[in-house]
This record gives C-alpha cells, structure tokens and sequence, in this order.
C-alpha cells in the first residue's frame, strides 16, 4: 500500500488525516467492489500487528510517522555541522543541543514535528563513552539493560559531578575496577565492563534498539510499537500459542491468496454463520450444504460431511480422532505439522492447503451461484492446481538456492605483488569462554610465509573475541616489520566501526583501539570476508576450542594438516 512517505519525514499528520487513511486502506482491504461496505473482519490495530503476533504487518500510520520523524532528530545529532542543523540551531537552541532544546516562540510546523519525533528518539539512546568527559555518572544515561539507564549509587555520600572520565585509567585506557567496585553495584559493574571507551574521541550517542547503534526507522517502529500497552497488543502477546500457528502460515509453500486465507481462517475472519451471528446478524445457523450443525469455520472445512468426504477422496491421512472430534486450532496446528512428517508422500501433505482454498470456494459457489462440483472433479482441480504451482515456483526457489551456493563459494584471492595477506580467524565457545585465534600470512601465490595460533581465556563475547584476535595479529605483522598487509577477518562490524564509523557508533572503542594499532603498519587494507574464503584460519583457530590445542605458537610455512585447504586456495587465487 502506497504511503506518503516523504511527508511523513517531515511533517506530523494530524490525527483527523491518520484516521481517514487508514479508513482508505480499509476499505481498499475488505471492500471487493467500490460503493459497497462490506464487513470488517479483523480490526486494523490486530492487521497493524506483526506477524510473529498474528496480525498482517501493516505500518500503524501515527506510530510509522514518528519513527520517520525521529530519523530527522538523528541526523540532527549526529551531523550537527550540517547546513539544516545549523539553521535549526541558530533559531531554536542557539545555547544548547538538540536533545535540551525547547519548543521556542513562534515554532514553525516542522520544528514541532521534529520535536515529536524526539520523543521516540530519546527512549532507545545512551551515551556512547568516548573520553568521558562529558558524561555525568549519575545524572546521563550511559547503560543499558533493557533500557537506557544511569548506574544506580552505592555510597552514600557521592559526588554529584563525578564524570566517567574519572572512572578510567589514563595509562591502560581500561575502567579503573577498584573505582568501580567502590562507587557501584555488582550488575552496574558487568554493564559497564561490557563497554569500550573510545579514549581520545568525543563522547557520542548510540542508538540501543539494534547491534551496529545507528537509529534506523524499522528498529524505531519497533520499539514505538513495543511501547504500545493497548488491549489488542497485550492480547496478542498473551497468546503465543495462536500466534505461532499464524506465523506458521506464511511459511506454507502455497499461493499468496492462499496463505492470506488461510490467516482468515485462523483469525475467524471468514463469513459463516456463526460469525455473522456473533455480531449481531440474524440468519439462519444450519449449514447450507448438510443442514445439520452450525455452520463455523472449522465445520465447514473439517467436520462437514461434504469436507469429510474430500479429504477422504484425496488420501490425506487423518488425525487420530479424526477431524471432527478437533477444534479449528488443533487441525490446524495438525496440517502444519503433517506437511514435515517423512512418513508420507511430499505430494500429497503439501497440498492441503489447496483442499481448505476449494472447500471455501466450493461453499461460496453453492450458496450464491447454485453450483454443486462433485467431488471427484474438485480433487482432480486440487490436484492440478497443486501440481502446476509447485512445476512452476519450485525451479525458481532450487534457482535461487543454487545461486546462493555458487555465491557462498566465493575463494581466497591472492593479493597484488608486495603486498601480503593476513587472513585472521576465530573460534569462541560461550559455555568455557573459551577464544581461538589465528592468522596466515601469505603471498601474491598463495605461499605462507608465517602462520600463528593462540588462545584467550575469559573471553565473554565473540564481538571482544574478533577485536583481540584482530589486534593481536596486527600486531604480529608490525613485530615481524611486515609494512604491506591486506587483512581479512569474519567481522562486518569491526571492519564497518573503521571504514563507516558514523554507521557502526555501538563499536567505536573498538575501532579507535584497532586504529590506533593499524598506525605501526606502514601501508595497510582491511575487509571483511565469508566463512569460505577464510577457511584456513578459521579451521586453525576451531582447534583451540575443538581439539583445546592451547600451544601458543609463530612458524614459518603452513601446517601440514591444512595443506589440502591452502591447495585448494592456491589453485583458486
């Protein structure tokens, strides 16, 4: 459905404006033909839901509006030498910053817009520590557990002006734990500790809400939405059950309109009697076609002589109390569960989904056209139907994964004369905390001139797992005077906080630490690479923490149990 994005991005619509296009979208939804109202099944609040919460996905316009919008008051704090947020700045907070600036006198619309969208913007930012000096300990949200937070105080008497700078040790740019362990509880401590200052470089913020910390609209509807405490919202979350059953469907290899049907029909939006009745209709209850029990969704697609017969009729294999004796639920829940079972032909437990479709349109054609289908010609239609589907989408989803293999398969490439490359490999294992690290050093053809393998202790995630591998062979090359060097490393965010630093803020101590070490390196590049080209250093690394080969060690040439690996690598470069 189209939207106006772009003056959403600017402008807050005003609630009258929400309201009548999402009137719009309604009635585009559940009216087939122009000039007749037809009955709204679901609410849009429940359609606004995501999926994994049994609603359809669609964007919740005030709240999609907003997150749009605090993207404006992003840019504004972290671009503040540009033109706009200059402008704004001489006009609005000519003493401050973005974040304390008030409404002012005589706002223009757009000002008050911004302003909205920094609501949604302040509840997902922490201060980003850099050389602490501008964080107040107490007073500045600059942790996070679940939320953004300040340290709770642990003496009584403290220093209300204490900055974070304080709490760091100027020679090892490390957190200072004796000042740590006296000013703070333990949790606080672990929270911190989890942080790396980026010492020299000037405090910042990070956006909370999504690993790499740059605010992004997808990540910001999210959380406005998560915020939302309304009755649909806390029923939905109150229902996993339901919802997963939901959630399932748009993973069923079928048609679009089927899957979308096959939603209606878990969320009783179908029109049987026994809905119509349940808001206020006054129609018969029997159903049409056996006339002798309430018509409901699950009877006119399971318990139905008519449907009983069809399913019959096809072979599909029947529950143990067959499906009479169930709920909608639980034959649902067993169709989605049959279509994995290897006990039974693929063909046949992939091609329920078009028996409920023919059994709902088979009902719909008895009762406005008159038609009656015998059962032998809709089970040929059903299986025809399936048939040509699946001749038709099954190459192209086997297309796709072919392509994605040949992709993945991408090899080491040998780099340019004068140079060598250091590819760095990792290994980490939550439960020991145990990290295996090492890097190949090898030549335009492909030979290792020096190899190295060691392994770290205490290590709790696999993000300071990459970053001290990286740095220790950054090291090793500057030790050994190799001044030419192309690393390669598994790590899209570490290579991102150094080449897209204004992308990657929630890594930035990181960066400034690797940078830091890169400057003993005469000329070097760095990137980021797939599992498959990084295969060597990655197996030699997997032993620390496979075979627990703890030997720290530096040799020349290559180990003669991945010689096959480097063949492989050196036919290929």
């Amino acid at each position: 459905m189209a939207m106006p994005v772009f003056a959403m991005s600017v402008f807050k619509l005003p609630k009258i404006t929400c309201r009548n296009l999402t009137s719009a979208m309604t009635n585009f939804w559940w009216n087939a033909q122009e000039g007749k109202k037809k009955i709204h099944w679901v609410s849009w609040e429940r359609m606004c839901l995501e999926k994994k919460n049994g609603g359809l996905g669609f964007r919740d316009l005030e709240k999609f509006n907003q997150a749009l919008l605090a993207k404006q008051g992003w840019r504004l704090l972290m671009n503040s030498d540009s033109l706009c947020a200059r402008f704004l700045r001489s006009r609005y907070y000519p003493n401050g910053d973005f974040l304390s600036a008030s409404l002012g006198s005589r706002p223009s619309y757009a000002w008050r817009s911004i302003l909205f969208g920094r609501i949604l913007l302040e509840k997902g930012l922490r201060r980003d520590v850099g050389s602490g000096e501008d964080i107040n300990v107490w007073m500045d949200k600059w942790l996070f557990d679940e939320v953004p937070k300040a340290p709770l105080r642990k003496p009584v008497l403290f220093n209300l002006d204490l900055r974070v700078c304080d709490l760091i040790c100027p020679h090892t740019k490390t957190w200072d734990l004796e000042k740590l362990q006296e000013n703070f509880f333990d949790a606080d401590i672990k929270l911190i500790l989890k942080q790396k200052p980026a010492m020299g470089e000037k405090d910042a913020y990070e956006w909370v809400h999504n690993r790499w910390g740059a605010y992004t609209v997808k990540s910001g509807y999210w959380l406005a939405c998560s915020l939302d405490q309304s009755e649909v919202r806390r029923e939905a979350v109150a229902r996993p059950s339901l919802n997963e059953l939901r959630s399932k469907v748009w993973k069923v290899n079928t048609a679009p309109k089927i899957r979308i049907f096959l939603w209606k029909a878990l969320s009783n939006a179908l029109s049987v009697t026994d809905e119509l009745i349940a808001r206020g209709m006054k129609v018969d209850s029997r159903c049409q076609r056996c006339g002798f029990s309430s018509e409901s969704i699950n009877h006119i697609l399971f318990s139905c002589p008519v449907a009983r017969l069809l399913w019959a009729q096809i072979g599909f294999p029947f529950p143990p109390r067959g499906f009479e004796n169930r709920n909608l639920l639980e034959n649902f829940a067993y169709l989605l569960e049959i279509k994995s079972n290897k006990e039974f032909p693929d063909a046949l437990t992939r091609i329920f989904p078009w028996v409920l479709w023919m059994l709902w349109k088979n009902k719909n054609a008895f009762e406005f056209e008159g038609k009656e289908y015998a059962v032998e010609a809709t089970v040929e239609k059903i299986k025809d139907d399936a048939r040509q589907w699946f001749e038709v989408h099954l190459p192209t989803v086997n297309n796709e994964e072919t392509c994605r293999r040949r992709n993945s398969k991408v090899q080491w490439k040998a780099p340019s004369a004068g140079f060598l490359k250091c590819n760095v490999g990792v290994a980490w294992t939550k439960s020991t905390k145990l990290a295996g690290a090492a890097w190949f050093a090898r030549d335009s053809r492909g030979v290792v001139q020096l190899h190295s393998r060691r392994a770290f202790s205490g290590i709790d995630s696999l993000v300071e797992a990459k970053h001290l591998a990286l740095v220790w062979a950054i090291e090793s090359m500057a030790f050994h005077k190799i001044n030419k060097v192309f690393f390669e490393v598994e790590a899209p965010d570490l290579v991102g906080a150094i080449t897209r630093p204004r992308a990657w803020p929630a890594f930035r101590g990181y960066g400034a630490e690797i940078l830091e070490v890169l400057q003993r390196i005469g000329e070097w590049e760095l990137q980021s690479i797939s599992r498959e080209e990084n295969k060597c250093a990655f197996l030699m690394a997997r032993s620390v923490t496979k075979e627990q080969r703890l030997q720290s060690y530096v040799a020349q040439g290559e180990p003669e149990w991945l010689t096959g690996v480097l063949d492989e690598d050196r036919a290929r470069r």
